[in-house]
């Protein structure tokens, strides 16, 4: 009778995301060797490891790569080489069998390049890498400060596997993880609260209570009960946003109803019971739009639809047209509407932003200032018709402000958009094409002022880099 196999004890588990990594002469690159080892069972997916990620998927990941293993009998040697003193958490830029080597210029994974440069216009240098890949397509870019947290949906399964949202967060400094991917049973946002520490948080609702969890290891750090709201909506489908006005901290809440009656209204956390105050409106939408909410310096801005009275030559049409309603969000106080031409994709927060002084509303090709809510260009400075803007960000680079526009052609959606920028203290703008193919369907863009730029797509989420400075002194001023 042969020798039974030898029986194998596991060690350890490390998983971790594609993330960016550096070396001494500038180069960057992306890899998913640097690895961060668990402390809980872990469930292993058809694909990978949860949490896991693969930036080499030819050679790593699916159904018959879907777990990594490496004998115990070579970490001594390997501790050697790479002079560590244990095998627990691996150095960033390292993973157990050494660093990454940098990909050949003309390498591809995944049928983009992993990492590359290019010249934009005016000689700027543009680097891209891919921070997810093409599973983590259609993903939700939520940023405060420079913490970045990537949100998508997956299907509801049963089990350890149930949960149906996914996050994780990314220092946008280093394009490193902060986490692993959390799931959550509902819609999760990245707050910045002050009374809930230095770092922002992650916030969600449940039925009669907000959580507020650790963005790192998704822990949750606090409850609030909720005790009156729950008697009005249900939590689980609510979205939110948390503010600190009129001396209180506030969670702002929004509920699509019955049918398409929506309403918001704010909750003083330090009791759980409604403001009220003025803080509260309903409205009537006619068809789905995005329910987020934006909270941002001292305005809420949230979409919906209006049937809207169209005249021709010889007859008339009614539709239903989006909009982007704005209050104050110290007392509530109405301060405009603006009609958009492009609609709200599902999900997606319009942007307030805060740039060179001023302070801008920002949804696709509409950008208005507040409150004053006057546009900052006519709709003929975006060029033809036929293209139109997807998602448009503000920030501000070296002092002046300036918008970061994803487009596409209108009728021809297998052809690839633009990405762009153009300066708003100037009454004849300039837009400057950035020398990056952009995939066909563009979800969300986010913009900072160090000059970094993510959009998430069908192709998953990339960081662009750009110079800020030398994009300002180059942009035209009159």
């Amino acid at each position: 009778m042969a020798d039974p196999l030898p029986r194998a004890r596991v060690v350890s588990v490390h998983v971790g995301p594609v993330q960016r990594f550096d070396d001494d002469t500038g180069d960057s690159w992306s890899g998913a060797s640097g690895k961060t080892a668990l402390s809980e069972p872990v469930r292993v997916e058809q694909h990978h490891v949860t949490g896991d990620e693969q930036a080499d998927r030819p050679h790593h990941g699916g159904p018959d790569k879907a777990v990594s293993v490496h004998p115990s009998e070579h970490h001594p040697r390997r501790r050697e080489e790479l002079g560590l003193s244990s095998m627990g958490r691996v150095p960033s830029g390292q993973g157990l069998f050494g660093p990454p080597g940098p990909l050949p210029q003309n390498e591809e994974k995944g049928g983009r390049p992993m990492c590359r440069r290019t010249e934009a216009d005016r000689g700027s240098t543009i680097r891209e890498m891919r921070l997810l890949g093409a599973d983590r397509g259609e993903a939700r870019l939520q940023r405060v400060q420079d913490i970045l947290l990537v949100t998508f949906e997956t299907e509801r399964g049963t089990g350890p596997a149930r949960d149906l949202y996914r996050a994780i967060a990314f220092d946008l400094r280093t394009c490193r993880a902060l986490s692993p991917v959390h799931s959550f049973d509902h819609p999760v946002h990245l707050s910045d609260l002050p009374a809930l520490g230095p770092e922002p948080v992650l916030a969600f609702t449940v039925i009669g209570a907000l959580k507020i969890a650790d963005l790192r290891d998704g822990s949750v750090l606090q409850t609030f009960p909720l005790p009156h709201a729950g008697e009005r909506l249900r939590l689980d489908d609510c979205e939110l946003a948390l503010g600190r006005y009129g001396g209180r901290d506030l969670l702002f809440l929004h509920e699509d109803g019955i049918g398409y009656e929506c309403e918001w209204w704010a909750v003083d956390l330090a009791t759980g019971e409604p403001v009220g105050d003025g803080l509260v409106d309903a409205h009537f939408r006619y068809t789905e739009v995005s329910e987020r909410l934006t909270l941002r310096h001292g305005y809420l801005a949230h979409a919906s639809t209006e049937e809207v009275v169209e005249f021709g030559t010889e007859d008339f049409s009614v539709i239903n047209a989006p909009f982007v309603y704005v209050y104050s969000a110290e007392d509530g106080s109405w301060v405009g509407k603006i009609r958009l031409h492009n609609g709200v994709p599902e999900d997606r927060n319009v942007e307030i932003a805060r740039a060179a002084g001023r302070t801008y509303l920002a949804e696709a090709g509409s950008i208005l200032t507040l409150p004053e809510m006057e546009p900052v260009f006519s709709r003929d400075v975006w060029g033809v018709e036929e293209v139109l803007t997807v998602v448009s960000r503000v920030t501000e680079w070296g002092g002046r402000p300036v918008a970061v526009l994803a487009r596409k052609p209108e009728h021809s959606p297998e052809v690839p958009g633009q990405l762009g920028y153009l300066f708003l203290d100037t009454e004849t703008p300039e837009k400057v094409v950035l020398p990056w193919p952009v995939p066909l369907r563009v979800h969300d863009l986010q913009v900072t002022t160090d000059g970094t730029i993510v959009i998430s797509s069908v192709e998953g989420v990339h960081v662009l880099h750009t110079d800020p400075a030398e994009a300002a002194r180059s942009g035209r001023t009159s």
